[in-house]
């Protein structure tokens, strides 16, 4: 998908960041990836994803694509 599914703003570090939303389709899940010691992955279907993420506005994104 070319275009961007959504977009929201959130305030960090003093400023403002802007955020552009495109959906991708997973094709492989790999068990090695560069954050697996920062982040936490977890695999949810769509329609529950959007109770999952803090912000309404994600939430919102996710809920149109379901």
């Amino acid at each position: 998908m070319d275009e961007p599914i959504g977009e929201y703003q959130y305030e960090k570090w003093g400023g403002v960041c802007e955020v552009a939303v495109y959906a991708i389709r997973v094709e492989v899940v790999l068990d090695d990836y560069p954050e697996k010691d920062v982040c936490r992955r977890k695999i949810v279907s769509l329609t529950g994803a959007g109770s999952l993420v803090a912000t309404e506005d994600v939430s919102t994104i996710l809920d149109r694509l379901s």
